[in-house]
């Protein structure tokens, strides 16, 4: 297995893509927690 080092940049675009045009939230995905269910002042943002 090849371990590839990706940009932080690189990866927030393309979360930020996969999450607005397919609908993936990888917090969600990942914690099982709808992290926009949240009061607003507990969110980061």
């Amino acid at each position: 297995m090849d371990i590839k080092y990706i940009e932080p940049t690189a990866l927030h675009d393309e979360m930020l893509r996969l999450r607005q045009e397919e609908q993936m939230d990888f917090l969600e995905c990942l914690t099982g927690m709808d992290w926009e269910s949240l009061p607003k002042e507990m969110r980061r943002s």
